[in-house]
């Protein structure tokens, strides 16, 4: 009973982790669009509410994958923790 629980237990936070990145970097890909706008328009401010969120999913996915189940799943899988996303600001001139 026991090994049965622990394999739907490992099947379960493979499957987390895997939708973690999938949503990681689907953000991240929403992130350079933003960014791309806002080198045009000189402002977006969607882009920091992109922001905020991505680096939200960020931080709840490298703490899955430090923590037993998800690290021994994330070194058997190659899974590395993601940076985060530090918007540029420009500094206004006085």
């Amino acid at each position: 009973m026991m090994v049965a629980f622990a394999g739907i237990s490992y099947l379960f936070t493979q499957k987390q982790l895997i939708s973690m990145q999938k949503k990681i970097d689907n953000n991240w890909q929403n992130i350079e669009i933003l960014l791309a706008q806002e080198k045009q328009t000189g402002t977006n401010k969607q882009l920091d509410v992109a922001g905020t969120q991505y680096n939200r999913l960020v931080e709840n996915y490298n703490a899955s994958i430090k923590r037993f189940p998800g690290s021994y799943i994330a070194k058997k899988n190659d899974m590395h923790s993601r940076v985060y996303f530090i918007p540029h600001k420009e500094k206004k001139q006085q």
